[in-house]
């Protein structure tokens, strides 16, 4: 028992480790960072790890090497359970903004910090009112049937942002898992989609040094009106030390604004300093490495033109963007069916009569009729493994998380980290109770199934709630993933972007009353004005590569391919890459 536990404690910790030293580096990061990281991406991978072993186990006997005792299952779910709620709750929050503010001191920057999360805190009790109101009008008389249950009731309650969250990024993750398949599905389309991408790091890159050179106007004011023996001199001079690490000369030749001798207003203007330190350092690294792939792309799709510039890519990006790529094409087309029928079509017939087509509940049951429970923990693990691998990627990827984006090696910021390990770790139980509800896991269903699983008992409190119990999420949640994956196809063509910036703006308004809070908006940028900038900019880039090349007619001939690149819009409102024959831009 004790040796299978251990197993998947380690493996938990290796998978979150492996994650950490991918996108982190944890030697050069805070500790606590480090530290809150690791927790959140571990909680993240354990409850999909161990939902197979409690599902083993309520069919196995003690001496089975896989069989869990349910006490001890059932403790390990609620240490999971409680660590996430006090986690995600109270912990992260503030350890995130902490990470961020402006003010140079222990005290003050906690003080700020919790200031910060007025915002969602504030969103959080509005949306706990309007759920109060729908359980109080849809409960039933029997809702909680002794004192006992009110402890799970409420924990459980908590964790039901983790099942939102869950239907939200598996729903989106799948369809944007396919779109951006199609859009590199062959060197050439890729190169486009890259091209839009070089346009839009620029424009976001040029925004941010807008807001930067306005940040260094403010800091040089504090520069030249705080003295030496200021208390405040300290920290002015950390702030000058930052700018002039990576901006020394922009520094020094920097005019200066009107600034009052003043903690707060220091504080905050050093917030808006790191941030954007922040953007720029991250746009800069995007826009070099998205600039190299576009270039790499070109170079391929030309050749014959010049083959002396081939040399510079790498032979494993040569060779995958020659002849790999259609390997992952293939690969990316059987992830992609094989969720539609395993995971997809068992959530859209998990009730009544569309049982009997579900085929996720049809292999688990004749699994179980043949006495073969350990294949169904396989079974469990790989379809959660895919449950994983979509919400972790729609996450990872979304950009309505404007700050969370990765680089190699590294996420942009501290923030970011710890955002990441916050939302993950919700995700997980969410996942596991998902599969529960889509494989129908009952002695209805299941006829020798004897007692309930060691995670059903523990949500037993959530089986009552309107709308998340199983009554009520069977019917709900195939509706829910369903209007989800629409949206996202319509927000493929439609910006949601204006939408977010909106609705961002009202709740920066409605929290205006509280110092050095917001959110930032997105840097709005239409697609056709990023191809636009894009293309001039790669030109511009291919063209200076072929400047100290000797005079050759392969060289001419490279150069009239960079020529031919221009923007377009087609009659059908795509973006295209025109040839020779077409004007110019």
């Amino acid at each position: 028992m004790w040796v299978s536990i251990v197993l998947i404690f380690i493996l938990a910790g290796i998978m979150a480790l492996g994650i950490l030293f991918k996108y982190i580096n944890p030697l050069k990061t805070r500790w606590y960072v480090v530290l809150c990281s690791f927790v959140g991406w571990y909680l993240a991978f354990l409850s999909p790890l161990l939902m197979p072993l409690d599902i083993v186990s309520t069919f196995r006997s003690e001496k089975d090497f896989l069989y869990i005792n349910q006490n001890v299952l059932i403790v390990i779910w609620w240490i999971i359970y409680i660590l996430q709620f006090g986690l995600c709750y109270l912990i992260f929050p503030i350890v995130q903004t902490y990470s961020i503010v402006g003010d140079f001191t222990f005290i003050r920057k906690l003080i700020r910090s919790i200031k910060r999360n007025v915002i969602f805190y504030g969103t959080l009790i509005m949306l706990l009112i309007i759920f109060f109101i729908l359980f109080w009008f849809f409960k039933g008389d029997e809702l909680i049937t002794s004192g006992q249950e009110y402890f799970g009731f409420a924990l459980t309650l908590s964790n039901a942002w983790g099942l939102i969250l869950a239907i939200g990024l598996m729903g989106n993750g799948y369809i944007m898992y396919i779109y951006d398949t199609i859009r590199t599905f062959t060197n050439k389309l890729e190169l486009r989609k890259n091209i839009c991408d070089v346009g839009l790091c620029n424009i976001r890159m040029t925004e941010s040094k807008k807001v930067l050179e306005e940040q260094i106007k403010v800091i040089k004011g504090y520069d030249e009106i705080i003295n030496e023996e200021d208390p405040l001199r300290p920290y002015v001079n950390k702030c000058v030390n930052d700018i002039k690490r990576y901006y020394n000369e922009k520094y020094e030749t920097s005019p200066s604004n009107k600034v009052k001798n003043n903690y707060t207003e220091l504080a905050i203007s050093n917030e808006k300093l790191q941030d954007s330190l922040r953007k720029i350092i991250r746009d800069e690294k995007l826009y070099e490495k998205t600039i190299t792939k576009t270039k790499q792309l070109f170079l391929i799709e030309n050749e014959t033109d010049i083959p002396e510039l081939i040399q510079e890519i790498p032979k494993i990006k040569y060779y995958y963007y020659k002849y790999g790529r259609w390997f992952t094409n293939i690969f990316k087309t059987l992830l992609i069916l094989i969720f539609w029928i395993f995971i997809i079509q068992p959530e859209l017939t998990m009730i009544g009569k569309l049982k009997t087509i579900n085929p996720t509940i049809n292999i688990t049951s004749s699994l179980l009729n043949n006495d073969l429970s350990g294949w169904v923990g396989v079974e469990t693990l790989i379809i959660l493994s895919l449950m994983i691998f979509f919400a972790f990627s729609s996450f990872i990827n979304i950009e309505m998380i404007s700050f969370f984006r990765i680089t190699k090696h590294q996420l942009s910021d501290s923030y970011s980290i710890i955002f990441a390990g916050n939302y993950l770790s919700r995700v997980g139980p969410a996942l596991a109770m998902n599969f529960i509800h889509m494989i129908n896991f009952t002695s209805n269903q299941y006829s020798n199934i004897q007692t309930q699983t060691a995670f059903q008992i523990v949500n037993k409190g959530m089986e009552k709630v309107p709308f998340f119990g199983r009554n009520s999420f069977n019917d709900t949640f195939p509706m829910c993933i369903f209007c989800i994956m629409v949206l996202s196809a319509l927000f493929i063509g439609i910006d949601y972007r204006k939408v977010f910036n909106f609705v961002v703006g009202l709740l920066n308004y409605i929290f205006s009353c509280v110092d050095g809070i917001g959110i930032d908006e997105i840097i709005y940028t239409s697609e056709n004005e990023s191809y636009k900038k894009g293309v001039l900019l790669i030109k511009k880039r291919l063209l200076d590569d072929s400047k100290n090349l000797p005079e050759s007619e392969s060289k001419r001939n490279y150069r009239k391919s960079v020529m031919s690149i221009h923007w377009r819009v087609n009659k059908n409102g795509y973006n295209e890459l025109r040839g020779n024959e077409e004007e110019l831009v």
